[in-house]
């Protein structure tokens, strides 16, 4: 019998397309990330510090605390949330305190994180050519780069935030509660995978209300779900160091590496000199006259206490610094808010791109994100009603008025009849309602559950 043959309008053939478009654009991500691993860590001297600096010696000694059974009462817990640490226990478990092994799932979730960009980009522009142009522009993003190559968490937690992004889209286009569950669970994991992502989290609750007010239902749940997770891990730094809160640090990273990026650049003095100073100037307005400054000069950030502990007079002064600085150097807190944010990929890198290059960058990436927006809203009609408004009985006037449908997604895809304002258009029999006699004809915005299970419209911009 012969083989069935696939027209272009085929399910088969179009699926077929997706997954070897799909897996194009994950191969080509993969093949960045494994360049630059070879040139940047292989070639030049393997060890665990090329693997990311400090961090991973401090995820590797959670993972094996973990695994020796000590549980959660490390003194860095209160530095590092669970996320990723479990990630890298987990690998441990099962092929052994392996660090390269980690990097190596972290350069295929780096690749995955790509697609996940194309894919979202493709909801969310339903345009192929724009969703191609986000997925390249983060294959060769300096900082994907940078972070995807090491033992560390960025790529774990940008997974679980673009699929979090991924079903709020979708959520604001169906209204699905399934998908609102799916991206608070997966906000949920990310913000326990790195904490800042809980300010994230809180943004995109209001975007929720502020693109739909309709939705603010959905926006609780979402904000209620991250809270439950946050809550969870607080719970624990409450136990065991009396501070609610996703981390310890506090002030403490804002003082040890914005503040000494900024009064380096003032003054001219070297980083290091200029943190030690800082260190030492921490412990003597404390009155901790006993510290030497050798002690300090171990540890480039002081002693432990200042990464770790949980004091609120240290907290109190690190606050305090930093405002001194602000008011000292206006200008260059201004200036080293953006600079500092990548002068950071300029130590002990193998391969050395300069802070220019690095703003060049960004600053492209930003421009070709705002011509995108612009033109996205120059080409909504002004006069006409939106492509997703439909027509409404008006019962007091006796005419049909565009009123903007609940779902974003286009009726053309559900209806296939439905047209465009301006156009004939079918009107159905509705309900009776206050002020509309039973059987006035005009368009129900209530699909059927067939219809529901039959078209799934949003899926339909993921080719």
């Amino acid at each position: 019998m012969p083989a069935a043959i696939q027209t272009p309008n085929d399910p088969r053939s179009a699926r077929a397309r997706i997954f070897w478009k799909t897996f194009a654009i994950f191969a080509v991500a993969l093949a960045a990330l494994v360049v630059v691993y070879v040139v940047r860590v292989l070639i030049p001297q393997p060890s665990m510090r090329a693997l990311g600096g400090g961090d991973p010696y401090e995820y590797d000694r959670l993972a094996k605390s973990l695994l020796r059974g000590e549980g959660f009462s490390n003194i860095i817990w209160g530095l590092r949330t669970p996320g990723f640490p479990l990630f890298v226990t987990l690998i441990y478990a099962l092929v052994g305190p392996q660090p390269y092994v980690v990097v190596i799932l972290n350069l295929m979730l780096g690749a995955l994180n790509v697609v996940l960009i194309y894919k979202l980009a493709a909801l969310l522009l339903e345009d192929r050519a724009a969703a191609a142009i986000s997925a390249l522009l983060l294959t060769f993003e300096v900082a994907h780069l940078d972070a995807t190559v090491t033992v560390m968490s960025e790529p774990l937690h940008n997974l679980f935030l673009f699929i979090a992004l991924f079903w709020l889209v979708v959520t604001i286009k169906t209204g699905r509660w399934g998908a609102l569950l799916a991206a608070g669970v997966a906000m949920g994991v990310a913000l326990l995978t790195r904490p800042v992502s809980f300010y994230l989290a809180i943004l995109l609750a209001l975007a929720l209300i502020i693109y739909r007010r309709g939705l603010w239902k959905h926006a609780a749940v979402f904000a209620a779900i991250c809270v439950v997770f946050a809550s969870a891990w607080s719970y624990r730094n409450l136990y065991y160091v009396n501070n609610f809160s996703l981390t310890t640090t506090g002030s403490y990273t804002t003082l040890f590496y914005k503040m000494v990026s900024v009064e380096s650049h003032a003054t001219g003095r070297p980083p290091e000199e200029v943190g030690i100073d800082m260190a030492w100037e921490v412990e003597q307005r404390l009155g901790n006259t006993d510290v030497t400054r050798e002690e300090i000069e171990e540890y480039s950030v002081g002693r432990s206490e200042n990464l770790h502990g949980n004091d609120p007079a240290r907290q109190e002064l690190f606050r305090t610094m930093i405002m001194e600085r602000v008011r000292a150097y206006p200008a260059w807190t201004v200036i080293m808010t953006g600079v500092s944010l990548v002068k950071m990929f300029d130590a002990n890198r193998t391969i050395h791109f300069p802070a220019w290059a690095q703003l060049a960058l960004m600053a492209a990436t930003l421009t070709l994100a705002g011509v995108g927006y612009w033109r996205a809203w120059k080409e909504l009609p002004a006069a006409e009603p939106h492509r997703d408004s439909v027509l409404r009985r008006d019962n007091r006037r006796g005419d049909l008025r565009p009123v903007p449908h609940p779902l974003s997604y286009s009726l053309h895809a559900l209806y296939p009849d439905v047209q465009r304002a301006g156009h004939p258009l079918p009107v159905w029999p509705d309900h009776a309602g206050p002020g509309r006699p039973s059987g006035q004809p005009c368009l129900s915005l209530r699909p059927t559950a067939r219809s529901r299970r039959a078209r799934r419209p949003w899926r339909a911009s993921l080719g």
